[in-house]
């Protein structure tokens, strides 16, 4: 016998086994999607996650990216990736780092596990040193020398937590929740020290360094912060337009500005002083990460994926190719040897779990728009109600292609779904 279970950040499928009549085990025999935060590139292939797992894309024709190698799930959601000579390093939002073998990338392989007492929120692999930026114990730098057993030799604690990192030189740019942006000298790795820090007016997230200037992804923007003397970054602009940014990569004379929009903005620094928008294009998903190679951007767009844009006119960006994935799953439901699973921001998926150990997505429809979903099959018929800030009758009978066969708005958000033969009970705060 066994149950299939959803967890928070995948579609997860478990085996429950009674152990006795007290003690139940579970065993973890499939996953699925899960948020996709990173991106590291090398040649022809793209090495990103899906949560937990580890994801190898061959990227040769930009247009068909093609998913190629796959590790097996993680303890813990992906949070960043590094690449070193054949291994990859791999930071989890939990605590701990994993090391990938990857020599032949379509078949990565585990070969160490580093357990570290705080989560990974960024990594730079730079020659033989990692830079690790962590959520609450600032920056850690590792000597590579052996790369499956890297060895701690320096560290500076942050106030709050570090988001992101950009290694230049003898100097580390770091995010920091309370200060802002930290400039630390790193030209003795084993005893870091902070040079400098421009503090922000709201939160920062990312960071991107090109010649004297560094430019910050905040809440409220983009803020370009002077760097040519380490030891006292200045703002000499800001780009509110972007409003929420979490990511920023710069290439030539264009900054690539991810947002919650969700967008990509493309900026002229021609004149760094005066950032002016080229263009813009809507994606799926808030974006992580923007990876820049060969006038293409490799986006980790949280929920919807890997997206891959050209820039070639940096004045059109355009879509060319994707690789999709069921993101974070917050509720579903099961009709025989399929289910329907409702993703974090706007589709519901269906997937074929005929084989536990393998579910495979067959199709989507993009009806949601909140974060409380309720899914229940109707007895009696290929139906599926749907509630989140409408109610939806969902015709299931191709489970391949869930179509809209009705809906009615209701105000505010759904919290609770159940159905009784003709009758749907909704818990809606709004209407009490």
């Amino acid at each position: 016998m066994g149950k299939r279970w959803c967890l928070g950040l995948a579609m997860a499928v478990m085996a429950l086994g009674c152990g006795s009549a007290m003690a139940e085990t579970l065993e973890l025999v499939g996953q699925l999607g899960g948020s996709t935060a990173a991106v590291a590139v090398r040649g022809p292939y793209l090495y990103t996650n899906q949560g937990p797992r580890l994801v190898v894309v061959d990227i040769s024709d930009p247009t068909k990216p093609e998913v190629v190698g796959k590790s097996q799930p993680l303890p813990e959601t992906i949070s960043s990736l590094a690449l070193a000579g054949d291994y990859l390093y791999v930071g989890l939002y939990g605590t701990g780092l994993c090391i990938f073998e990857v020599s032949s990338p379509q078949h990565p392989q585990e070969v160490a596990y580093y357990d570290l007492p705080w989560f990974v929120l960024d990594l730079e692999a730079v020659g033989h040193l990692l830079y690790v930026a962590t959520m609450t114990r600032g920056l850690r730098i590792f000597d590579l020398g052996d790369p499956t057993a890297p060895v701690e030799i320096g560290a500076i604690e942050t106030p709050r937590y570090s988001k992101d990192l950009a290694v230049v030189g003898d100097y580390v740019y770091i995010t920091d929740r309370n200060s802002g942006l930290m400039v630390i000298d790193v030209g003795d790795p084993t005893a870091p020290r902070e040079v400098g820090a421009f503090h922000a007016s709201s939160w920062p997230y990312g960071v991107a360094v090109a010649d004297d200037y560094a430019y910050l992804a905040t809440g409220d923007g983009l803020r370009v912060i002077d760097i040519s003397d380490p030891a006292s970054p200045h703002e000499v602009a800001a780009y509110p337009e972007t409003k929420v940014t979490n990511c920023v990569a710069v290439a030539g004379q264009f900054a690539y500005v991810g947002g919650t929009g969700p967008l990509l903005w493309v900026l002229d620094l021609t004149d760094p002083t005066a950032p002016v928008e080229v263009a813009r294009i809507a994606t799926s998903g808030h974006m992580e990460e923007i990876f820049l190679q060969d006038g293409l951007a490799y986006l980790a767009c949280a929920e919807a994926g890997l997206w891959v844009i050209d820039l070639g006119d940096p004045s059109a960006p355009a879509e060319v190719g994707a690789v999709v994935t069921l993101g974070d799953a917050v509720s579903l439901a099961l009709v025989g040897d399929h289910a329907y699973v409702a993703g974090r921001w706007g589709n519901l998926w269906a997937v074929d779990v005929s084989d536990p150990g393998a579910p495979t997505l067959l199709g989507r429809c993009d009806i949601l728009n909140s974060l409380d979903v309720g899914i229940v099959p109707l007895e009696g018929g290929p139906y599926l109600a749907v509630a989140d800030i409408n109610f939806w009758l969902l015709d299931i009978s191709d489970p391949a292609s869930p179509r809209e066969a009705g809906h009615l708005y209701i105000p505010g958000t759904t919290h609770g779904l159940a159905v009784s033969g003709r009758y749907a009970y909704l818990a809606a705060p709004e209407l009490l």
